[in-house]
C-alpha cells in the first residue's frame, strides 16, 4: 500500500470536500443564473445539522449526511422563495443576509448547548463504531465526489440542464416559451443548497469539531472564486479549482520553508503565505474575467484539443 502522508491525505480529502460545495453554488449560479453568496451559510448549516443529529443515540453517518442535504434543500427552498421575486444585486442581499442569520443562530446554539464553544463530532457510523478521518474517510469523501458528478452529469444532460440553460440565458424569454422559471429556479435553490450542505456535514466529520467561526463571508466567497478559476459551467471546473484553492497555500507554506528562516524574506513569507495565495488568487480570477469567463479547465481542454487536432494534421500529412 503506497503511504501518504497524513497532511497531505487531509489536503486531498478537504479538496473533494470544496468540490462537492463548489459544483452545487455552480448549479445555481452558473447553470441556472441565480446570484449567490450563500455558500458558508450552507456549509454551516450542514455543519450544524451533522453535530446536531450525530449526538442523537440513532445518530450517525450516512444519517447526518441524509439529514444536512434535507435541512439544508430545505432552508434553500425558502431561500428560494424568498428571492423569487429579485434578481442580481437584490438576491445578493438575500442570501448575504442569510449569511448573517446562519451566523447568528450557530453562535446562539453553542452558547445555549456548550456555553459558547464549538461541538465536537466524533465521525461514527451508525451502527456506533468510529471510522476516523485518514483513509476511509478520504475515500468516502472522493466516492460522494463521484456520486455527486454521475448525479449532475445525468441531470445537465437532459432537459432539465436546457431549460435551466434557457432561464439563465433569458428568463422572460423561457417563461415566455412555456417554461415554468418559478418552479425551475426553486429546484435549483433546493439541489444546490442541499448539496452545499451535504459537503458542510463532510466538513464536519471531518474536523471533528465544529463552530461558527470558519463560515465565514470570505469562505464564501473563496467557493465562488473555485468555480470561477476551475471554469463555470463545467464538472471538471469546480472541481480543478476546488484542488488548486485548497493546495496553493499550502504549495506557498512549502516553497517559503525552503527559504532560509533566519532571513529576511523567508520571516516575511512565513508569516504573510495566506495573503501571496489570495494575491494569486486575485489575478487568477481577473485572467479568468478578461479571458470571458473560461476557467483553468476550459483552458486546458482547449489547449490540448489544439494540440491534438495539430498532431492529427501533421500526421495526415504525414
Amino acid at each position: 500500500m503506497v503511504f501518504i502522508p497524513s497532511f497531505v491525505l487531509f489536503y486531498f480529502t478537504s479538496g473533494a470536500i470544496y468540490a462537492i460545495a463548489a459544483l452545487g453554488q455552480d448549479w445555481l449560479v452558473c447553470r441556472a443564473g441565480d446570484a449567490s453568496v450563500g455558500a458558508a451559510a450552507f456549509l454551516l448549516i450542514g455543519a450544524f445539522t451533522t453535530a446536531a443529529v450525530e449526538h442523537l443515540s440513532w445518530g450517525g453517518f450516512p444519517i447526518t449526511l441524509v439529514a444536512s442535504f434535507i435541512v439544508g434543500g430545505v432552508i434553500g427552498l425558502g431561500i428560494g422563495l424568498i428571492g423569487l421575486r429579485f434578481v442580481g444585486l437584490y438576491l445578493i442581499l438575500t442570501t448575504l443576509a442569510l449569511q448573517y442569520l446562519a451566523v447568528y443562530g450557530a453562535k446562539q446554539y453553542q452558547a445555549h448547548l456548550n456555553g459558547g464553544a464549538g461541538l465536537i463530532v466524533s465521525a461514527r457510523w451508525l451502527g456506533g463504531s468510529v471510522f476516523g478521518t485518514g483513509r476511509t474517510f478520504a475515500f468516502l469523501s472522493f466516492a460522494l465526489l463521484g456520486i455527486a458528478i454521475i448525479v449532475l452529469r445525468n441531470l445537465y444532460s437532459g432537459s432539465c440542464g436546457t431549460v435551466w440553460g434557457a432561464i439563465a440565458s433569458n428568463r422572460l424569454g423561457a417563461a415566455a416559451s412555456g417554461i415554468d422559471v418559478r418552479r425551475w429556479r426553486l429546484k435549483a435553490f433546493f439541489g444546490s443548497c442541499a448539496i452545499t450542505s451535504a459537503a458542510g456535514s463532510l466538513l464536519a466529520v471531518q474536523l471533528q469539531y465544529v463552530t461558527d467561526t470558519p463560515f465565514s463571508l470570505a469562505l464564501a466567497v473563496a467557493v465562488l472564486t473555485m468555480v470561477f478559476i476551475g471554469g463555470r459551467g463545467t464538472l471538471s471546473g469546480p472541481i480543478v479549482g476546488a484542488m488548486l484553492v485548497t493546495f496553493i497555500p499550502f504549495g506557498i507554506q512549502q516553497l517559503g520553508s525552503l527559504v532560509p528562516a533566519g532571513s529576511s524574506v523567508g520571516t516575511w513569507m512565513a508569516s504573510n503565505y495566506g495573503f501571496v495565495a489570495d494575491a494569486l488568487f486575485g489575478f487568477a480570477l481577473l485572467g479568468v474575467l478578461i479571458s470571458r469567463g473560461n476557467g483553468i479547465a476550459q483552458l486546458v481542454t482547449s489547449l490540448w484539443s489544439k494540440f491534438f487536432n495539430r498532431k492529427q494534421a501533421v500526421g495526415s500529412h504525414g
